[in-house]
């Protein structure tokens, strides 16, 4: 579900756009119900934002050791692209399909999704 509903609207939308697109993905699973979370959606938020100590500890979201250095990482990504526009992967288009794992730091192309040829095309 989570590639029908996030992962195949964001690569369409970026197909799309006209203009500078950077896309990526964060795969950081929460270790909070055990696991079962997941990289759940807006995960990344106390990450991005680097408010850990608001969703830290035994019923946190991000568990009892949030990551971080992640956090550290991702903030001044964040930071450096308000600031100067500018990000440490390539720019996203139809025929390359470059996607950041945010988690790694590390770019991939995007593979087709399985479901995709059942779908609406942008």
């Amino acid at each position: 579900m989570s590639a029908l509903v996030f992962r195949w609207p964001a690569r369409q939308l970026a197909a799309a756009h006209h203009g500078r697109t950077h896309v990526y993905e964060f795969g950081w699973r929460a270790p909070a119900r055990g696991g079962r979370l997941g990289a759940c959606h807006g995960l990344e938020l106390p990450i991005v934002f680097d408010t850990l100590k608001c969703t830290t500890g035994p019923e946190g979201l991000t568990g009892t050791a949030p990551p971080q250095a992640l956090a550290d990482r991702i903030h001044r990504l964040r930071v450096d692209f308000a600031t100067d526009g500018t990000l440490p992967w390539p720019e996203h288009d139809a025929a390359t399909r470059q996607v950041c794992a945010l988690e790694t730091g590390t770019t991939f192309t995007a593979q087709d999704m399985p479901a995709a040829r059942y779908l609406p095309r942008a």
